[in-house]
Protein backbone atom coordinates (compact mmCIF):
# COMPACT_ATOMS: atom_id res chain seq x y z
CA UNK A 1 0.00 0.00 0.00
CA UNK A 2 2.85 2.36 0.83
CA UNK A 3 4.37 1.88 -2.63
CA UNK A 4 1.00 2.62 -4.27
CA UNK A 5 0.64 5.78 -2.22
CA UNK A 6 4.17 6.88 -3.14
CA UNK A 7 3.49 6.23 -6.83
CA UNK A 8 0.19 8.15 -6.68
CA UNK A 9 1.83 11.04 -4.86
CA UNK A 10 4.71 11.12 -7.35
CA UNK A 11 2.25 11.05 -10.24
CA UNK A 12 0.20 13.86 -8.68
CA UNK A 13 3.30 15.99 -8.07
CA UNK A 14 4.47 15.38 -11.65
CA UNK A 15 1.10 16.43 -13.08
CA UNK A 16 1.04 19.58 -10.96
CA UNK A 17 4.63 20.39 -11.95
CA UNK A 18 3.80 19.96 -15.66
CA UNK A 19 0.74 22.19 -15.31
CA UNK A 20 2.72 24.87 -13.48
CA UNK A 21 5.49 24.71 -16.09
CA UNK A 22 2.94 24.98 -18.92
CA UNK A 23 1.31 28.00 -17.27
CA UNK A 24 4.69 29.66 -16.77
CA UNK A 25 5.74 29.05 -20.39
CA UNK A 26 2.43 30.32 -21.77
CA UNK A 27 2.59 33.34 -19.48
CA UNK A 28 6.11 34.08 -20.70
CA UNK A 29 5.00 33.89 -24.35
CA UNK A 30 1.97 36.08 -23.63
CA UNK A 31 3.94 38.75 -21.76
CA UNK A 32 6.62 38.73 -24.46
CA UNK A 33 3.99 39.14 -27.16
CA UNK A 34 2.34 42.06 -25.36
CA UNK A 35 5.67 43.82 -24.81
CA UNK A 36 6.88 43.32 -28.38
CA UNK A 37 6.21 46.62 -30.12
CA UNK A 38 7.15 46.42 -33.78
CA UNK A 39 8.59 49.67 -35.07
CA UNK A 40 9.07 50.28 -38.76
CA UNK A 41 11.92 52.64 -39.66
CA UNK A 42 10.86 55.75 -41.57
CA UNK A 43 13.54 58.36 -42.36
CA UNK A 44 13.06 61.92 -41.14
CA UNK A 45 11.21 63.89 -43.82
CA UNK A 46 13.52 66.86 -43.26
CA UNK A 47 16.42 64.77 -44.59
CA UNK A 48 14.72 64.23 -47.96
CA UNK A 49 16.58 65.96 -50.80
CA UNK A 50 14.62 67.98 -53.33
CA UNK A 51 14.04 66.75 -56.87
CA UNK A 52 16.52 69.20 -58.41
CA UNK A 53 19.30 68.09 -56.08
CA UNK A 54 18.53 64.42 -56.73
CA UNK A 55 18.54 64.95 -60.49
CA UNK A 56 21.86 66.80 -60.28
CA UNK A 57 23.40 63.69 -58.73
CA UNK A 58 21.67 61.11 -60.91
CA UNK A 59 22.45 62.86 -64.20
CA UNK A 60 26.19 62.82 -63.67
CA UNK A 61 28.21 60.95 -66.28
CA UNK A 62 29.65 58.80 -63.53
CA UNK A 63 28.57 58.39 -59.92
CA UNK A 64 31.25 58.24 -57.22
CA UNK A 65 31.27 56.56 -53.83
CA UNK A 66 29.87 59.63 -52.07
CA UNK A 67 27.03 59.84 -54.59
CA UNK A 68 26.05 56.22 -54.04
CA UNK A 69 26.25 56.76 -50.28
CA UNK A 70 23.91 59.77 -50.52
CA UNK A 71 21.49 57.89 -52.75
CA UNK A 72 21.44 54.94 -50.35
CA UNK A 73 20.16 57.17 -47.54
CA UNK A 74 17.65 58.76 -49.91
CA UNK A 75 16.22 55.62 -51.51
CA UNK A 76 17.35 52.53 -49.60
CA UNK A 77 19.07 51.38 -52.82
CA UNK A 78 22.72 50.35 -52.73
CA UNK A 79 25.02 50.82 -55.72
CA UNK A 80 23.69 47.58 -57.18
CA UNK A 81 20.11 48.78 -56.77
CA UNK A 82 20.74 52.31 -58.09
CA UNK A 83 22.48 51.00 -61.21
CA UNK A 84 19.63 48.55 -61.81
CA UNK A 85 16.90 51.19 -61.46
CA UNK A 86 18.77 53.71 -63.61
CA UNK A 87 19.20 51.09 -66.32
CA UNK A 88 15.59 49.92 -66.26
CA UNK A 89 13.63 53.00 -65.19
CA UNK A 90 15.92 56.00 -65.51
CA UNK A 91 16.21 58.98 -63.17
CA UNK A 92 12.45 59.24 -62.69
CA UNK A 93 12.45 55.65 -61.49
CA UNK A 94 14.97 56.45 -58.76
CA UNK A 95 12.85 59.44 -57.69
CA UNK A 96 9.89 57.08 -57.27
CA UNK A 97 12.00 54.93 -54.94
CA UNK A 98 12.91 58.03 -52.94
CA UNK A 99 9.24 58.91 -52.52
CA UNK A 100 8.40 55.34 -51.45
CA UNK A 101 11.34 55.25 -49.03
CA UNK A 102 10.25 58.41 -47.19
CA UNK A 103 6.54 57.54 -47.09
CA UNK A 104 5.03 56.84 -43.67
CA UNK A 105 2.96 53.64 -43.88
CA UNK A 106 0.10 52.40 -41.76
CA UNK A 107 0.37 48.81 -40.53
CA UNK A 108 -2.22 46.04 -40.31
CA UNK A 109 -1.87 43.07 -37.95
CA UNK A 110 -2.90 39.49 -38.63
CA UNK A 111 -2.78 37.38 -35.48
CA UNK A 112 -2.63 34.06 -37.33
CA UNK A 113 -1.69 31.80 -34.40
CA UNK A 114 -1.21 32.04 -30.62
CA UNK A 115 1.38 34.75 -29.86
CA UNK A 116 2.07 35.14 -33.61
CA UNK A 117 1.61 38.33 -35.63
CA UNK A 118 2.04 38.87 -39.35
CA UNK A 119 2.24 42.54 -40.35
CA UNK A 120 1.49 44.22 -43.66
CA UNK A 121 1.00 47.73 -45.02
CA UNK A 122 -2.62 48.77 -44.50
CA UNK A 123 -5.07 49.12 -47.36
CA UNK A 124 -5.00 52.91 -47.27
CA UNK A 125 -1.27 53.09 -48.02
CA UNK A 126 0.47 52.30 -51.32
CA UNK A 127 2.64 49.20 -51.47
CA UNK A 128 6.37 49.63 -51.12
CA UNK A 129 8.43 49.97 -54.28
CA UNK A 130 10.71 46.98 -54.80
CA UNK A 131 13.72 46.78 -57.11
CA UNK A 132 13.48 44.52 -60.16
CA UNK A 133 14.32 41.01 -58.99
CA UNK A 134 16.68 38.43 -60.46
CA UNK A 135 16.79 34.67 -60.08
CA UNK A 136 18.58 33.79 -56.86
CA UNK A 137 17.60 36.96 -55.01
CA UNK A 138 16.43 36.57 -51.42
CA UNK A 139 13.75 38.79 -49.89
CA UNK A 140 13.77 39.07 -46.10
CA UNK A 141 11.36 40.81 -43.73
CA UNK A 142 11.35 41.14 -39.94
CA UNK A 143 7.58 41.67 -39.84
CA UNK A 144 6.57 38.24 -38.52
CA UNK A 145 6.60 37.99 -34.74
CA UNK A 146 6.37 35.12 -32.27
CA UNK A 147 6.02 36.31 -28.68
CA UNK A 148 9.01 38.57 -27.96
CA UNK A 149 10.98 37.43 -31.02
CA UNK A 150 10.96 39.09 -34.43
CA UNK A 151 11.39 35.78 -36.23
CA UNK A 152 10.82 37.30 -39.65
CA UNK A 153 10.23 35.62 -42.99
CA UNK A 154 12.16 35.12 -46.21
CA UNK A 155 11.54 33.96 -49.78
CA UNK A 156 13.78 32.80 -52.63
CA UNK A 157 13.34 34.10 -56.20
CA UNK A 158 13.28 31.09 -58.52
CA UNK A 159 11.48 32.57 -61.55
CA UNK A 160 12.07 36.31 -61.79
CA UNK A 161 10.55 36.53 -65.27
CA UNK A 162 7.17 35.44 -63.90
CA UNK A 163 7.67 36.95 -60.44
CA UNK A 164 7.68 33.65 -58.54
CA UNK A 165 9.38 32.84 -55.25
CA UNK A 166 9.88 29.64 -53.26
CA UNK A 167 8.93 29.85 -49.59
CA UNK A 168 8.04 27.80 -46.55
CA UNK A 169 5.18 29.74 -45.00
CA UNK A 170 4.12 28.08 -41.77
CA UNK A 171 2.91 25.12 -39.76
CA UNK A 172 0.46 22.92 -41.63
CA UNK A 173 1.61 24.14 -45.05
CA UNK A 174 4.24 22.57 -47.28
CA UNK A 175 6.80 24.70 -49.09
CA UNK A 176 5.41 26.14 -52.29
CA UNK A 177 5.78 28.86 -54.91
CA UNK A 178 4.11 32.21 -54.60
CA UNK A 179 4.07 35.59 -56.31
CA UNK A 180 6.86 37.93 -55.18
CA UNK A 181 4.61 40.97 -55.59
CA UNK A 182 2.81 40.25 -52.30
CA UNK A 183 6.09 40.80 -50.43
CA UNK A 184 5.99 44.46 -51.44
CA UNK A 185 3.12 44.76 -49.00
CA UNK A 186 5.37 43.95 -46.06
CA UNK A 187 6.20 47.03 -43.95
CA UNK A 188 9.89 46.19 -44.19
CA UNK A 189 12.13 44.08 -46.40
CA UNK A 190 15.70 43.68 -47.58
CA UNK A 191 16.52 42.41 -51.07
CA UNK A 192 19.75 40.40 -51.16
CA UNK A 193 21.67 39.17 -54.20
CA UNK A 194 24.23 36.31 -54.06
CA UNK A 195 27.75 37.37 -54.98
CA UNK A 196 28.61 33.96 -56.43
CA UNK A 197 29.20 33.03 -60.06
CA UNK A 198 26.13 32.93 -62.29
CA UNK A 199 26.61 29.30 -63.34
CA UNK A 200 26.52 28.09 -59.75
CA UNK A 201 23.64 30.39 -58.86
CA UNK A 202 21.61 29.02 -61.77
CA UNK A 203 22.27 25.53 -60.43
CA UNK A 204 21.11 26.55 -56.93
CA UNK A 205 17.88 27.94 -58.36
CA UNK A 206 17.28 24.87 -60.51
CA UNK A 207 17.93 22.58 -57.56
CA UNK A 208 15.40 24.48 -55.46
CA UNK A 209 12.76 24.27 -58.19
CA UNK A 210 13.26 20.54 -58.67
CA UNK A 211 13.76 19.38 -55.08
CA UNK A 212 12.46 21.85 -52.50
CA UNK A 213 8.77 22.24 -53.31
CA UNK A 214 6.20 20.45 -51.12
CA UNK A 215 8.44 19.99 -48.07
CA UNK A 216 6.53 19.95 -44.71
CA UNK A 217 7.09 22.91 -42.40
CA UNK A 218 8.73 22.53 -38.99
CA UNK A 219 9.99 25.54 -36.97
CA UNK A 220 12.21 23.29 -34.84
CA UNK A 221 14.58 22.25 -37.64
CA UNK A 222 18.08 22.31 -36.19
CA UNK A 223 16.77 21.88 -32.63
CA UNK A 224 14.69 18.70 -32.62
CA UNK A 225 15.87 17.54 -36.05
CA UNK A 226 19.15 17.79 -37.94
CA UNK A 227 19.91 21.09 -39.64
CA UNK A 228 21.57 19.39 -42.59
CA UNK A 229 21.18 15.93 -44.04
CA UNK A 230 21.25 14.32 -47.48
CA UNK A 231 17.45 14.34 -47.30
CA UNK A 232 15.29 17.29 -46.27
CA UNK A 233 12.18 15.86 -44.60
CA UNK A 234 11.24 19.10 -42.81
CA UNK A 235 12.06 22.78 -43.24
CA UNK A 236 11.26 26.41 -42.45
CA UNK A 237 11.54 29.66 -44.40
CA UNK A 238 15.23 30.41 -43.81
CA UNK A 239 16.31 26.77 -43.68
CA UNK A 240 14.94 25.91 -47.12
CA UNK A 241 16.97 28.68 -48.78
CA UNK A 242 20.07 27.87 -46.74
CA UNK A 243 19.70 24.20 -47.69
CA UNK A 244 19.62 25.00 -51.42
CA UNK A 245 22.90 26.92 -51.21
CA UNK A 246 24.53 24.27 -49.00
CA UNK A 247 24.11 21.75 -51.80
CA UNK A 248 26.76 23.73 -53.66
CA UNK A 249 29.08 24.49 -50.75
CA UNK A 250 27.80 27.92 -49.70
CA UNK A 251 26.83 28.29 -46.05
CA UNK A 252 24.74 31.48 -46.01
CA UNK A 253 24.06 31.16 -42.27
CA UNK A 254 26.25 33.99 -40.97
CA UNK A 255 26.68 32.59 -37.46
CA UNK A 256 26.80 28.88 -38.34
CA UNK A 257 24.52 27.90 -35.45
CA UNK A 258 22.18 24.95 -35.06
CA UNK A 259 19.26 26.99 -36.38
CA UNK A 260 19.34 29.32 -39.38
CA UNK A 261 17.06 32.36 -39.24
CA UNK A 262 16.18 35.17 -41.68
CA UNK A 263 18.32 37.53 -39.57
CA UNK A 264 21.33 35.19 -39.93
CA UNK A 265 20.96 35.25 -43.72
CA UNK A 266 20.90 39.07 -43.88
CA UNK A 267 24.51 39.21 -42.69
CA UNK A 268 25.91 36.44 -44.92
CA UNK A 269 29.21 37.14 -46.64
CA UNK A 270 27.85 35.51 -49.78
CA UNK A 271 25.00 38.01 -50.18
CA UNK A 272 25.04 41.66 -51.21
CA UNK A 273 22.32 44.13 -50.25
CA UNK A 274 20.38 45.54 -53.20
CA UNK A 275 17.62 47.37 -51.36
CA UNK A 276 16.60 48.28 -47.80
CA UNK A 277 13.00 49.25 -47.05
CA UNK A 278 11.59 49.93 -43.57
CA UNK A 279 14.90 49.07 -41.86
CA UNK A 280 17.41 51.51 -40.40
CA UNK A 281 20.00 51.72 -43.23
CA UNK A 282 22.87 51.71 -40.74
CA UNK A 283 21.69 49.06 -38.28
CA UNK A 284 19.74 46.92 -40.74
CA UNK A 285 18.47 44.00 -38.66
CA UNK A 286 20.76 43.76 -35.63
Amino acid sequence: MKIKKIIKRAFFITVIAVIILAVLVLSFFKIGFELNEYERYTPDASAMLGEAEMRAILQKDELNEDDYDTLYYQTGLTQIGINSVLKNNGVDGVLEFQKSYFTSYGIEHDYFAPFCDYMSIDGESPSGKMVELQNGDIIISSSTVFSCWDVGHCAFVIDAENGRVLEAVGIGRNSTTNYAVYLRNRPDYIVLRPNIDKETLDQVVEYAKENLIDIPYDPTVGVLTRKYDTEIPLTQCAHIIWYAFMQFGYDIDSNGGFVVSPKNIVHSQYLDIVQVFGFDPDKLWN
